[in-house]
């Protein structure tokens, strides 16, 4: 993925997360590392107490209650990049675990939210176009 993409989309809960990789040494033997030091799941951080608690309404007809937790950390597939991962359970409805990402580390994760949710036009496209295709 290269550094001049900026964009945010889902990942499972359950998404292998690392460290970057760390400077290989001289003098050491052996090709050198890819990816750093394994970090917990993301759904592992909504086992913490004392989440902040947030309410979404970045559609105009729903009001969602979420609890909220973050990290930074770079995907399995994408080694070299560090993304901003958002990870929200619902506290009401049936959505449950949901997990998103970012490219831009500097963003708040409601930031990274409204960047996702701006995608759903985009997304729902997709879905009606598959459907008419019978892809």
């Amino acid at each position: 993925m290269p550094e001049s993409i900026q964009a945010p989309g889902r990942i499972p809960a359950d998404a292998r997360l690392h460290e970057p990789a760390p400077q290989p040494q001289p003098g050491r033997r052996g090709r050198p590392r890819v990816r750093g030091v394994r970090l917990p799941a993301p759904q592992d951080l909504l086992q913490a107490k004392g989440l902040r608690r947030v309410t979404l309404n970045f559609y105009e007809s729903t009001t969602q209650h979420i609890r909220l937790a973050h990290m930074q950390g770079c995907l399995y597939r994408v080694p070299g990049r560090i993304v901003q991962v958002v990870i929200i359970e619902h506290l009401k409805g049936c959505r449950g675990i949901e997990t998103f990402y970012s490219t831009v580390v500097e963003h708040e994760p409601l930031d990274v939210l409204q960047q996702y949710s701006w995608r759903w036009q985009i997304e729902v496209t997709f879905h009606d176009v598959k459907q008419h295709l019978a892809a």
